[in-house]
């Protein structure tokens, strides 16, 4: 025999049954059990009482927990059978687990963990070859013993004896074993006391109470819950009913829908040490980083599921009808064939917070039941505490008082709650919105929306399922010779679903905006509803009815997107009290469910919330002074209602002046933003002085510089999302020829961009002192950037200037001391960054500290944001081009009253 692998020392435990050691022979697998007749096993029937509480959570852990609780549990034992010696093993990156859920390795003992929902011979075969295999690859002589640790949830275990048998006869070297659920027992039975209450739990205070427990234990199995189909059950089935999915005949599929691309919101890279001309492109190179959808599930997700990922969540944002539900879904559907528990929650059902919803209102619907037992959420709270389950959050700007979802539901992620991992979607406007509070926790994507190709794609395949081939050909023709604003538009899968439904009902002139677009499904809409009598004269009546009940809903704070019945009631019987009714029959609005505070009250959705804002905007245009609209420019939730009434309203340019004026009204009072918009404005000019040949609208280079807030700003945020919609070409240049920046005309740009980066890092490193000297410290100096901007500059005098400012930082460089540099900045930081800031104001006219206070900041966010809604708007009128382009020349300007005022004290 063997020396002893656990080392287990013999004793008795609490019920005087003496424990044998667990021995391993030579050449051939042998076991504890292998030799052990029957009554040589513990007897339950023999426990004290405490052993047989113990042993009943023991086998309910086992019987009822995942395959990670499992690995859990066998670690949490073995850390107390061999302390200091056994060490647990996570998963890390792309290295994964090496082929060990835990090692001792001063004896080359290697175990690998296995706990599927059922035990087959040929799935256990394949998960020994597999693993054994790849520890024997990546381990080599220093395996010397390999356990295969495995869970019986029920049944009878399959040969696993016999086939550990024939893998011993490939590696005659290497001692080969098992380990059972029953056999982790006998080795927890072996424990203190103590240890056995520190992994399972302090047993009742009471011997009364202890013997109760297996009465409570048993029924709780025989009425086991499974956790994989409740979450299963309680998926949303309503995209299969929703007529945007399945209106009129043609059926669409998450596949169809999804795969779309996402991109990856990224810090900018740190730099190399080499700042050659040609290295230089990674310095500028755009946060958002494209991510196919398989790379989505395959790294994002599989990462996700690491515990190492645990606390960070994935957040998906986009534009309204951008498929954020639809991959939620697909997200869903995935964890489910992972063995992971998806928990899909809308958020306009959220109204007293996460964890009394799960507990109560998802429980309860879940179990069918009028009240989840306490036990039932007890245990939801163990699911959650093993790390398996993920909260699907879906729709973030559909909670109720939106303008605080997000810090709302930051204090929601903590305790129990905060075990679990998150998925949520929201739209762009409400993420980036200032007071966001959880940017640092969650990991951002984007939806890009489809590609041309993908385009194609999808109309071939929804018009191949109408048996409409050739229709589908015809709009594909009509596509090509399409308004670069339509082509746009349908990136979208919602308006390109719209889209392909209307055009299979009626073919002939694309609608040249999402106003139109919308217009077109309605008509289609009724069509498909024809079997549902409503006159065509009470339609204008009906709309004009949802309108109003949209509008006001979408005022309230207290509820949005989720419509209590006596409300919506309410509305609707101002015009007619049949169409309330009428509304619910046609499907304009669906039942979702019941009020949290009063499950006898039923609630009430739109068919989607963007269908809503249509029907809001519908009525404040045609039925209202749309004019009132501009009032709300500067509220996120009022953007889509905005943008969808530009494209209705019969006179826009009344509409788009009355914006402009409030929107240049805006930060008129503010003296310091009026001093920053003037300098931008000077700024663009001066560009415009230094590059004769710069084609730029000078509109597009001060939206440029109103990035330059403050030095960290302009390095995280640099984005042309607005430039571009002011100046396509400028955009363009800007992101395609990025590697070529010395020449003309995007080079005095990114030089100041340059210099703006260096001060940044000097900053930084005021910020650092104490911490640890390693390469990445020392390549975040600003030197880097700084040489980059000598390389771009044309100012023979400020290139002197700032190689002066360099020599100053490469001297004291040593590629065998970083020490030197340290110790020099250390002493020497603030003359260095005076220097350089007097040198950058005074030549390139950047660097200023404006001081903006945190209100400031929200209100120059809140004013960029709203001259891009302008742009949209004025994109979405029939209005002619010049007229288009008069509005973008006026945009980002001082207020001439400012201008006037600051003139004339000058002159005094």
């Amino acid at each position: 025999m063997s020396d002893n692998i656990l080392n287990l020392r013999s004793r008795s435990d609490s019920s005087g049954v003496s424990r044998k050691r667990w021995l391993v022979g030579e050449n051939e697998v042998t076991h504890y059990y292998a030799d052990m007749s029957e009554s040589s096993k513990s007897r339950p029937d023999e426990y004290d009482p405490i052993t047989d509480y113990h042993h009943l959570k023991f086998q309910n852990r086992c019987l009822r927990g995942s395959g990670d609780d499992f690995q859990q549990l066998f670690e949490d034992i073995m850390v107390r059978a061999r302390p200091g010696e056994f060490e647990r093993v996570r998963p890390y990156g792309k290295f994964g687990d090496r082929k060990c859920d835990g090692l001792i390795q001063a004896e080359g003992t290697i175990f690998q963990v296995y706990s599927p929902d059922e035990l087959k011979q040929s799935e256990v075969q394949k998960k020994i070859d597999k693993d054994l295999d790849g520890a024997v690859a990546h381990w080599g002589d220093a395996l010397k013993t390999w356990f295969f640790v495995y869970n019986v949830r029920r049944g009878v275990p399959p040969d696993i004896l016999g086939t550990l048998r024939e893998k011993q006869k490939h590696y005659p070297n290497i001692k080969i074993d098992h380990l059972s659920n029953d056999d982790l027992w006998e080795i927890t039975r072996g424990l203190s006391v103590e240890q056995r209450n520190e992994i399972l739990g302090l047993p009742p205070s009471s011997t009364a109470k202890i013997k109760q427990i297996p009465a409570l234990l048993t029924n709780s199995q025989e009425h086991e819950i499974n956790w994989k189909d409740i979450c299963r059950g309680m998926l949303p089935i309503e995209l299969d009913a929703n007529p945007l999915i399945s209106g009129d005949g043609v059926t669409l599929g998450i596949e169809d829908i999804v795969p779309l691309d996402l991109v990856e919101r990224k810090e900018r890279p740190k730099p190399t040490r080499d700042s050659s001309p040609e290295n230089s492109q990674q310095a500028l190179e755009d946060q958002e980083m494209p991510l196919r959808y398989n790379q989505f599930f395959d790294r994002v997700l599989t990462q996700c599921r690491s515990l190492n990922q645990q606390g960070k969540g994935v957040a998906i944002i986009g534009e309204p009808g951008a498929g954020k539900t639809t991959l939620l879904c697909a997200i869903a559907d995935w964890l489910m064939k992972q063995g992971e528990l998806p928990i899909f929650i809308s958020l306009q059902d959220l109204e007293a917070g996460l964890e009394p919803y799960l507990l109560e209102t998802w429980l309860r619907n879940a179990i069918r039941k009028r009240k989840a037992p306490e036990q039932l959420q007890d245990d939801l709270i163990e699911q959650c505490n093993t790390g398996q389950v993920w909260l699907l959050l879906d729709g973030v700007d559909e909670m109720a008082q939106s303008n605080q979802s997000l810090s709302t539901l930051a204090k929601e992620f903590r305790g129990w709650v905060g075990d679990t991992r998150i998925v949520l979607t929201c739209r762009v406007n409400v993420w980036e919105a200032n007071k966001n509070e959880l940017r640092s926790k969650f990991e951002v994507y984007r939806s890009r929306g489809f590609r041309d190709e993908e385009q194609l794609i999808f109309i071939q395949n929804f018009f191949k399922k109408a048996n409409q081939v050739e229709t589908g050909s015809k709009l594909i023709g009509k596509l090509k010779n399409a308004p670069p604003r339509l082509k746009d538009l349908i990136k979208n899968p919602l308006w390109i679903t719209l889209l392909c439904r209307t055009w299979k009902q009626q073919q002939g002139k694309l609608p040249a905006t999402k106003a139109e677009l919308y217009q077109r499904f309605t008509k289609t809409f009724y069509d498909w509803k024809d079997k549902l009598y409503l006159p065509e004269e009470k339609r204008p009546l009906l709309e004009r009815a949802l309108g109003e009940l949209a509008k006001n809903a979408i005022d309230r704070e207290d509820f949005r997107f989720r419509l209590r019945e006596t409300f919506i009631r309410q509305e609707l019987d101002k015009f007619d009290s049949s169409l309330f009714g009428i509304a619910c029959e046609l499907g304009w609005i669906n039942k979702l469910g019941s009020a949290v505070e009063n499950p006898d009250e039923p609630v009430y959705a739109f068919l989607h919330p963007t269908f809503q804002e249509y029907f809001a905007a519908l009525a404040l245009s045609k039925y209202s002074n749309p004019l009132v609209l501009t009032h709300h420019i500067f509220e996120p939730h009022w953007k889509e209602v905005i943008l969808i009434a530009a494209g209705i309203i019969n006179n826009p340019i009344d509409f788009l002046r009355e914006l402009k004026g409030r929107i240049d009204k805006f930060l008129v009072e503010n003296d310091k933003l009026q001093d920053f918009l003037v300098w931008a404005d000077n700024k663009s000019f001066s560009i415009i002085k230094l590059s004769p040949d710069i084609k730029y609208k000078p509109a597009a280079i001060r939206a440029f510089y109103l990035q330059f807030l403050s030095p960290r700003f302009v390095r995280l945020f640099l984005s042309t999302q607005l430039i571009s919609k002011i100046d396509a070409q400028f955009a363009e240049d800007w992101n395609t020829n990025s590697s070529d920046y010395n020449s003309d005309p995007c080079k005095e740009l990114v030089l100041d961009v340059y210099l703006m980066i260096a001060l940044d890092y000097a900053y930084q490193r005021l910020e650092d002192v104490g911490r640890n000297i390693d390469n990445d410290y020392i390549a975040t100096y600003p030197d880097y950037y700084v040489k980059l901007s000598m390389n771009l500059s044309s100012d023979t005098k400020f290139k002197e200037k700032l190689e002066v400012l360099l020599v100053e930082l490469e001297s004291r460089q040593d590629e065998n001391s970083m020490l030197r540099l340290y110790k020099w900045w250390q002493i020497n930081h603030k003359a260095w960054i005076q220097n350089f800031l007097k040198l950058i104001t005074e030549h390139r006219d950047i660097g200023w500290n404006w001081n903006f206070s945190r209100r400031e900041l929200e209100l120059l966010m809140n004013y960029i944001d709203a001259n891009e809604l302008l742009i949209d708007c004025a994109n979405e009128t029939s209005i002619e081009l010049v007229l288009r382009e008069e509005i973008k020349e006026e945009l980002l300007l001082p207020s001439i009253t400012y201008i006037a005022n600051v003139l004339s004290e000058e002159k005094s």
